[in-house]
């Protein structure tokens, strides 16, 4: 099982990943996946904290993600827009 560290920083890349489709009424689990395996070129391995689906470990975590519908909300910190701000130029960027 990962360690504390490797959950933040799994929380704050998936938060920033939430935030970026804030603006298009929250994002789907399907977007989350997607965008985190651009972002990080990578699956997002949530067996390694001990959950067996993306959703189950963003309703464990209430106090940073808020599900309405099939659509999902993360809160703005200072980290989280750091790297959405970066993710926005990257998307630029491709075009």
């Amino acid at each position: 099982m990962a360690d504390d560290k490797e959950l933040d920083s799994l929380l704050t890349v998936l938060n920033s990943v939430i935030l970026t489709r804030a603006t298009k009424g929250g994002a789907k689990i399907v977007e989350i996946k997607k965008d985190y395996k651009e972002l990080c070129g990578k699956d997002i391995d949530t067996r390694k904290f001990g959950f067996d689906r993306l959703e189950t470990l963003l309703y464990s975590f209430g106090n940073k993600f808020r599900c309405q519908g099939d659509r999902w909300f993360g809160e703005t910190t200072k980290a989280a827009e750091s790297i959405v701000q970066s993710m926005a130029t990257e998307k630029s960027k491709k075009g």
